[in-house]
């Protein structure tokens, strides 16, 4: 019985931790400040973990890379990321 009791509160747990980050995650605000953080720390467009916010995916993902581009395409971030390499 006592088993059967953690097992249901693990799943319960899992639940709950799934429900808040897609709530945290799955939304465009998140998804276009996601998007800007990644390109200011200088990491690859990947929007790829989007694809677990279902159907709304596709529109999160243009979101992310809305906020990816107008990072790497202001003059500022080119011009700093260009004396970095320097």
């Amino acid at each position: 019985m006592k088993l059967f009791i953690l097992i249901s509160l693990f799943f319960t747990s899992c639940a709950q931790m799934q429900q808040q980050w897609r709530e945290s995650t799955c939304n465009t605000d998140a998804a276009y400040s996601k998007g800007v953080q990644d390109a200011r720390n200088s990491a690859k467009h990947d929007n790829s973990e989007l694809a677990g916010c279902g159907s709304e995916a596709g529109s999160l993902q243009r979101s992310y890379s809305e906020g990816f581009n107008s990072v790497v395409s202001d003059p500022m971030h080119i011009l700093k990321s260009t004396i970095e390499k320097l």
